[in-house]
């Protein structure tokens, strides 16, 4: 028995006509470890002859130990476990309750309810025009502004 280890088991590796299916066994850095156990002596020469990017061979030792971790993972390999959904108080009243949104929920809403047409709006008329007043006078803006002294010190 001759074992193989893979940096990236998402995918099976064709080696020689054969095709090796490695079983994950940890997540690393994104991608799973693969281990994979072949009896067949040819199959395991083939596959250690291919030099597959990815594929090295590892004694049983780190075998076993893998395969121990394997113990450990999830049924599913997706990462994180889903969430499960928690029952609240008052959950299991049977029927549907219809929120009309508000005018600032953004989103078309229930497609049930029906609602009015939207109105356009009315153009307002602007028309220009021209005088010959002056402004009013403004002291704040006629005063002269005061001079800022600039302060430096020596060091």
């Amino acid at each position: 028995m001759r074992y193989f280890l893979t940096i990236n088991a998402s995918h099976p590796y064709v080696a020689g006509g054969l095709t090796f299916s490695f079983e994950p066994v940890q997540n690393r850095g994104g991608s799973w470890l693969g281990v994979l156990a072949v009896e067949d002596d040819s199959a395991a020469s083939t596959l250690a002859a291919a030099n597959l990017y990815g594929v090295a061979e590892i004694g049983d030792e780190r075998f076993i130990s893998l395969k121990k971790k394997l113990m450990g993972l999830p049924d599913s390999l997706n990462g994180s476990p889903k969430p499960q959904r928690v029952r609240t108080p008052g959950a299991n009243v049977e029927g549907v309750r219809v929120v009309e949104p508000s005018g600032r929920t953004p989103g078309v809403g229930n497609p049930l309810i029906q609602r009015p047409a939207p109105v356009a709006p009315v153009p307002e008329a602007v028309s220009l025009q021209s005088t010959s007043a002056q402004p009013p006078v403004e002291p704040l803006i006629d005063s002269p502004s005061i001079p800022v002294t600039k302060r430096y010190t020596r060091k």
